[in-house]
């Protein structure tokens, strides 16, 4: 069951995805709630992704990710989901970044890791906090609507619109999760 910290983040249980040792991917990746103290994990993160993976993710060039940790990881401009194969190794980061009545969701999954289902489940996870914390519909900017993150979103089988002008795939969180139903993960 979600249960709000003194934090006000909205708390999942921990979450292993479809990679553990029985499925043949290698070892288990859990979920949790990341923040400022995941910033050397994150770095460690970029340093496992290829320069098109980090171009994918961050508007500037990719030598120039790590500059965007300290703004990403702040609790005070949006959530943070991370996806750990150990404790502090980081294959995969998540943020849920405020803007309004939407927020800009935006994944990154290191290049080994990708595939795998982790960007689904973060997704998935954002997801179900962004209709807790009341938002009417949530956006990722994407070069391409037929790659990544759009196939991830697409992958929802929930309804996702392609904004050309703004470069944005648009997803209506009203339609998501019924209130109440996002305490588990499958």
């Amino acid at each position: 069951m979600a249960t709000r910290d003194t934090g006000s983040m909205l708390r999942f249980p921990d979450v292993a995805v479809e990679s553990g040792p029985e499925s043949g991917h290698g070892p288990d990746v859990v979920l949790r709630w990341g923040g400022p103290g995941d910033a050397e994990g994150a770095r460690r993160l970029h340093a496992r992704c290829s320069a098109q993976t980090l171009r994918r993710r961050y508007p500037g060039p990719p030598e120039e990710a790590d500059s965007y940790l300290g703004h990403l990881l702040d609790p005070r401009h949006g959530d943070v989901v991370v996806a750990e194969a150990e404790p502090g190794e980081l294959v995969g980061m998540g943020h849920l970044l405020r803007d309004g009545t939407e927020a800009e969701v935006a994944l990154l999954v290191a290049d080994a890791w990708q595939r795998r289902g982790i960007g689904s489940a973060m997704l998935r996870w954002l997801l179900r906090a962004a209709t807790a914390e009341g938002y009417e519909a949530v956006y990722a900017v994407t070069e391409d609507p037929h790659e990544g993150m759009a196939a991830v979103m697409r992958g929802t089988g929930l309804p996702v619109v392609w904004d050309p002008a703004g470069g944005t795939l648009v997803m209506p969180v009203g339609v998501l999760v019924p209130a109440g139903s996002f305490a588990t993960f499958s």
